[in-house]
């Protein structure tokens, strides 16, 4: 098998891939390439580590190597394919479309294509949104849990330079104490205590 991928006799644009084998290589310029995964999974890995996995949607497949195309920047991860297996135990081939030439033109050929990628684009941005106002929703909750604790140390500190104060006071009344207690003889001392 050519590429560790063979093409589908019902669709040139279909790939089905081995295991291990890299659609899209991370910090390497857009080839004019993009990726719909119909089935199977897909890791995504950042250098040598994997960051997440992609499995195919039912019907609708998810698009890769996209914002490289649209945004001509370097790819931002690497993707590769996965061994999958089915609840059986059953292999599951990894079966991706591949539309190469360029952006305008597979849009111009595949008009889909471009809906599919508009979507796709609309739920990063939704996705994106809804993390950072989690995020902030966070920060503020950390900036509520933060007041407080402010509050309760300024009260703690109070109550120490309260007890503080009562503790020279209790102090300077033993150190009184003391005074009158060595005006009083021994003998008599002994004789109050017992």
């Amino acid at each position: 098998m050519p590429d560790g991928y063979t093409v589908s006799s019902s669709d040139p644009n279909l790939r089905i891939y081995e295991p291990d084998q890299v659609l899209i290589q991370e910090d390497t310029d857009g080839d004019g390439s993009i990726f719909i995964l119909h089935e199977g999974t897909l890791g995504v890995f950042k250098g040598p580590e994997q960051v997440a996995e992609i499995t195919a949607p039912p019907a609708t497949g998810a698009i890769l190597g996209e914002m490289s195309e649209i945004l001509g920047v370097p790819r931002t991860a690497s993707i590769k394919t996965m061994e999958d297996f089915d609840e059986r135990g059953d292999s599951i081939e990894c079966k991706v479309y591949v539309y190469t030439g360029g952006l305008e033109s597979i849009v111009q050929d595949t008009p889909e294509i471009a809906v599919r990628i508009m979507e796709s684009l609309a739920t990063r941005l939704q996705d994106t949104t809804n993390l950072h106002k989690s995020e902030a929703d966070r920060a503020g909750k950390i900036e509520d849990r933060m007041g407080k604790f402010r509050k309760q140390a300024q009260s703690f500190k109070k109550e120490s330079e309260t007890n503080e104060k009562k503790l020279t006071q209790v102090k300077s009344h033993l150190e009184k104490q003391k005074g009158i207690l060595g005006m009083i003889p021994k003998k008599e001392l002994l004789e109050l205590v017992q």
